[in-house]
């Protein structure tokens, strides 16, 4: 029952209070029917006639259960104690009678569990007509529902609900943020922003703001856009910028940010928390209708918890990378929580819910315009287009049209969303800033890549003369290689080749020579060494696989029922299910390592060869697998 799906969708669920009221209403029809039809109405318990009281004492009376389909029917009190008795006994006192009393229980025994039955059917019937309920747990096996009535008359029952599903308690009581309008999504939202826009200087756009589904609003093409024409295009004016939000804040807020020469990410989230705080407080706000199109959750990584990140990312090559943009996150909360309440005008909106959420939305909005000095910038009305991994092309400054511009890289028909490209970002990456994983893997799969940690061991002889050689070739120790999944990163081999080099005279000449070899003059090395170094970064690869935590047969069981209940257009998003967005990012990480770990050892002209090697030895090279 605490997983039954309600009307507002699967996500909800009955409140326990519910459930034990029902159970109680219908224990109670059920104990009036079994006083009213015994014959011995001061007594609720059922008692056998041939054996003792002790005896039936030592079972329960009567277990009324929800069996699965395959269980046995419920059994009777002289069924427990025939049980119970001993062999000696059951010869003396002979068969069971059944006497006209007992028939008589048996017959109101099958009448409260049918009363049972119809109460709990009549009343979910009620809260909700077409939900579905499961029977029994594939996981468990146990009933959904177990009434038990003990062995004395005035005890009270013992109603154990027992959930389908497993839920943590994190799970059920998490807290979400309050959001500043009941329906982010609404009409009267859109057409307030969109009158804003025009207000400011938006120009006329080929696109229009949609509802799009769990991706929320995005662009959609109202009219015919070829390859190549300006689908979007936004004004200077509309850019917020370093320089735009020290003319739109507080002047005293202006004053410390200049002197204190904040960072550009600290520097805008500074100002959403300036504008939702006027905006919550309504006052007078020209970002108002900005403020309100946000959402207020993301699903990056940086509301997830610790403890999340280390469930759900374990092992991973990017759940480094998660604790540290949290932490980077947690040092400029705690700067602006300690600082920016004594200069500005509303200090209680800085606490740690309100810059976490505002640095969220920095991570999965801000945009760095190349074309324009790297500025960074929030872009409103262009941030609301979606990615794709299949496009090619970015928003970016074009001092022709002295605006932001997205061009795009392929025709759009009336209805058709527009997608613009984050960068070929990997599965991992787009799901810790942007909070969702592209469900396509095909589509996805020239975007995806997985760091692997090389580095010097400092215990080697020739670590110095070595960490020189790969920094003077602008390799730091340790490196991280971008693995994909058909391809080797640049200087892997020959990274791994310095790691595994012993020079024969044991010289530091020797070492600069093979680095030398290797990065400028791109020679090759003898084949003993190539295999050294390609077995090392096989080790290293299963090394990464061993850390992660389960199997890729579990996780492949998390998204077995996601799969078919999802379309092929649709994402798995952080805030609807973690889970299965992480088990997404694990399995196409080990199909990356694993890969590279099964082919390393053979060589790039592998085929040649072999076509070239006597077939008598051709099994004793070590690539012929």
């Amino acid at each position: 029952l605490l997983s039954w799906p309600s009307a507002q969708g699967p996500d909800s669920c009955l409140s326990l209070r519910q459930g034990l009221l029902a159970a109680t209403a219908a224990l109670v029809c059920m104990g009036a029917t079994l006083w009213a039809t015994s014959p011995n109405p001061n007594a609720l318990a059922l008692w056998a006639p041939t054996t003792s009281r002790a005896a039936v004492r030592a079972a329960p009376v009567l277990s009324v259960r929800t069996f699965p389909h395959s269980a046995a029917a419920p059994r009777s009190a002289a069924h427990y104690a025939e049980r119970a008795a001993t062999p000696a006994q059951r010869q003396e006192e002979g068969p069971p009678v059944v006497s006209g009393q007992e028939g008589v229980q048996t017959k109101t025994m099958w009448a409260g569990l049918v009363l049972i039955a119809a109460s709990f059917t009549a009343w979910l019937w009620h809260q909700q007509q077409r939900a579905r309920l499961a029977l029994c747990s594939a996981a468990s096996g146990g009933p959904l529902l177990e009434v038990c009535l003990g062995d004395r008359a005035a005890a009270a029952p013992q109603v154990h609900m027992l959930s389908v599903f497993k839920k943590s308690l994190r799970e059920l009581k998490e807290k979400k943020r309050k959001p500043l309008t009941d329906d982010p999504y609404g009409d009267e939202i859109r057409k307030n922003f969109l009158d804003w826009l025009q207000d400011e200087g938006l120009p006329d756009q080929p696109v229009t703001l949609k509802y799009v589904g769990k991706a929320g609003w995005g662009l959609v093409a109202n009219e015919r856009i070829n390859s190549g024409d300006v689908a979007c295009k936004v004004p200077e004016q509309l850019l917020i910028t370093r320089d735009r939000v020290l003319k739109e804040v507080d002047p005293i807020v202006a004053e410390f940010i200049t002197i204190n020469k904040l960072p550009d990410y600290w520097v805008l989230a500074t100002f959403l928390v300036e504008m939702f705080a006027a905006t919550d407080l309504e006052e007078e706000c020209k970002y108002k209708h900005y403020i309100l199109s946000l959402p207020r959750e993301t699903g990056s990584v940086l509301e997830w918890g610790r403890s999340a990140i280390g469930d759900l990312l374990k092992g991973s090559p990017v759940e480094g990378t998660a604790y540290e943009m949290n932490n980077d996150v947690n040092d400029a909360i705690q700067f602006l929580m300690k600082q920016m309440p004594t200069v500005s005008p509303c200090p209680k909106y800085y606490t740690p819910e309100n810059l976490r959420w505002a640095f969220a939305i920095l991570f999965s909005r801000v945009i760095r315009l190349t074309s324009k000095d790297g500025t960074l910038a929030l872009i409103p009305w262009a941030d609301m287009l979606n990615h794709a991994p299949t496009v090619r092309r970015y928003l970016d400054w074009e001092q022709d049209e002295g605006a932001v511009c997205f061009r795009a890289d392929r025709s759009y028909n009336v209805g058709e969303e527009v997608f613009v490209s984050y960068g070929p970002r990997s599965s991992g990456e787009l799901l810790l800033s942007y909070g969702f994983v592209p469900r396509n893997r095909k589509l996805q799969a020239g975007n995806e890549k997985v760091g692997l940690s090389l580095q010097v061991n400092p215990n080697d002889a020739f670590a110095g003369v070595k960490t020189r050689c790969l920094l003077q070739h602008g390799y730091t120790t340790p490196h991280i290689f971008p693995l994909q999944l058909n391809s080797f990163p640049q200087g892997l081999l020959e990274y791994a080749t310095i790691l595994v080099y012993q020079p024969e005279k044991e010289t530091e000449q020797e070492v600069e020579a093979l680095a030398e070899k290797l990065f400028e003059r791109k020679g090759k090395v003898e084949e003993a060494l190539d295999l050294r170094a390609r077995r090392l970064v096989k080790r290293e690869c299963y090394n990464v696989l061993k850390r992660y935590r389960g199997t890729a047969e579990e996780d492949k069981e998390i998204l077995a029922p996601k799969v078919k209940k999802v379309i092929a257009t649709d994402d798995f998003m952080a805030q609807d299910n973690k889970p299965a967005a992480a088990a997404v990012v694990r399995l196409r990480e080990r199909a990356i390592l694993k890969k590279t770990g099964d082919t390393i050892e053979f060589p790039a002209d592998w085929l040649t060869n072999i076509l070239n090697t006597d077939p008598t030895t051709i099994f004793k090279n070590p690539f012929a697998k």
